[in-house]
């Protein structure tokens, strides 16, 4: 079957232990999975203009605060973090002290590692506190339904993230879902 419910059945054993968040996980990508499968399954009807699944993964990525191009062309986020993020560095001091920003994205990343859980893997790399995403568990699932579109979605929503924190850069890499959260000019100052 290709409902959410069905999907989540599927793949209730990649749920790692001990992860109160990989169920929502689970449950998001599953929506999108279905959402994409059964919208191309109604555009395959008469009654609707040619539909393919770029334009369905259209619609499904707008419900999840993604655009994707009905062309193909890689999918982006709105950085509706840009504003909150910005002032978190300017409240904290940390666009005027390195140090106070260093502290501030130690622990921003701190609460996003937290949200994200087990179910993804995340490393230190340098410049600290860049973090590389190893395991994206979007992505797993992505695959191994063999729905190739809509694994960009996620890497969008993840890319906007840190967006309005001055420094951050984010670094697609391939197809796998990894991707790094790069920072710099928040090292620590004597």
């Amino acid at each position: 079957s290709n409902s959410a419910e069905a999907l989540i059945e599927k793949h209730s054993d990649a749920l790692p232990d001990d992860c109160a968040r990989a169920p929502s996980h689970l449950a998001t990508v599953a929506l999108a999975i279905a959402a994409q499968r059964e919208l191309l399954l109604e555009a395959s009807g008469e009654q609707y203009m040619l539909a393919n699944a770029n334009k369905v993964r259209t619609v499904v990525a707008g419900g999840l605060g993604v655009f994707a191009p009905p062309t193909g062309e890689p999918p982006y986020a709105v950085p509706a973090m840009w504003i909150p993020n910005r002032l978190s560095v300017i409240f904290s001091g940390g666009i005027f002290f390195p140090a106070r920003k260093h502290a501030l994205l130690e622990r921003m990343l701190g609460n996003f590692e937290a949200d994200l859980g087990k179910a993804f893997t995340l490393e230190h790399v340098e410049p600290a506190p860049t973090r590389r995403m190893t395991k994206c568990f979007y992505t797993e699932i992505c695959k191994a339904e063999e729905e190739p579109l809509l694994a960009p979605i996620f890497t969008a929503m993840h890319e906007v993230t840190f967006a309005g924190v001055p420094g951050y850069v984010f670094e697609r890499e391939g197809e796998s879902g990894a991707c790094v959260f790069r920072f710099d000019g928040g090292q620590r100052s004597a």
